[in-house]
């Protein structure tokens, strides 16, 4: 019942950033590369919620509250990192300001990382 709990509350407690971010990634209308990859949103992997993950390309997306507001990097977010890291999971950290004021050029970052996560991948099974 936790589990259950924990999730109406990440999709109750939804920041604007997080919406943004997740109708841009939902629906890449100008960024090809990141139309052709689907992500999943609030979703469990060792135990932990993340924000966005595409498993295809075992790429997470963790979302950054404000500069000068909150810690960078907890003990808890450095740990799930870390195990999220030995699985072969690449953890990108976006700051929600940069969502909010510069949406374009945040899309751009992650289009690159999906390009580089699938070329890598192509070139690792030989497809």
């Amino acid at each position: 019942m936790e589990f259950k709990q924990r999730l109406r509350t990440l999709w109750r407690d939804t920041t604007l950033a997080e919406q943004t971010l997740w109708q841009a990634l939902h629906n890449p209308q100008q960024i090809p590369e990141l139309l052709a990859h689907r992500f999943e949103r609030h979703v469990v992997i060792n135990d932990f919620f993340v924000d966005f993950v595409c498993f295809k390309l075992k790429l997470v997306i963790e979302l950054q509250s404000n500069r000068g507001t909150a810690q960078v990097h907890s003990k808890s977010a450095n740990e799930r990192c870390t195990l999220l890291q030995y699985q072969g999971y690449l953890v990108v950290r976006v700051w929600q300001h940069d969502i909010l004021n510069s949406l374009d050029t945040v899309l751009e970052r992650l289009a690159l990382i999906v390009g580089q996560r699938h070329r890598a991948q192509s070139q690792r099974w030989g497809g």
